[in-house]
C-alpha cells in the first residue's frame, strides 16, 4: 500500500498543490497517555523484568512509590 502511495506522490514532489491532501479519522486512534488500569498494573509489575529503568522527573523528589491504583485514586480525588 505504501508503494502505491509513493508512486502517487512521486510525480508531485516539487508541486505540493498537486499532491493529494486528506485527513482520515478512522476511529482507530489510541490514547497512549491514558492506559487502562489493568494494563498499567501489568506494565508496572513487569517493567524491571523487561529491563526498563526507573524514571524520574528532573528536579522532582519522590517521597513514595504508588501503584497504578493508588495513583489513580489520588489524582481523581
Amino acid at each position: 500500500m505504501l508503494n502505491q502511495l509513493d508512486r502517487l506522490i512521486g510525480p508531485t514532489v516539487t508541486n505540493p498543490s498537486r499532491r493529494p491532501h486528506q485527513l482520515l479519522l478512522t476511529g482507530d486512534q489510541i490514547y497512549a497517555d491514558d492506559p487502562a488500569d489493568a494494563l498499567l498494573a501489568v506494565i508496572d509489575a513487569n517493567a524491571a523484568t523487561l529491563g526498563f529503568a526507573a524514571e524520574a522527573l528532573p528536579g522532582a523528589q519522590a517521597t513514595t512509590t504508588l501503584t497504578a491504583e493508588q495513583l489513580r485514586a489520588a489524582t481523581q480525588g
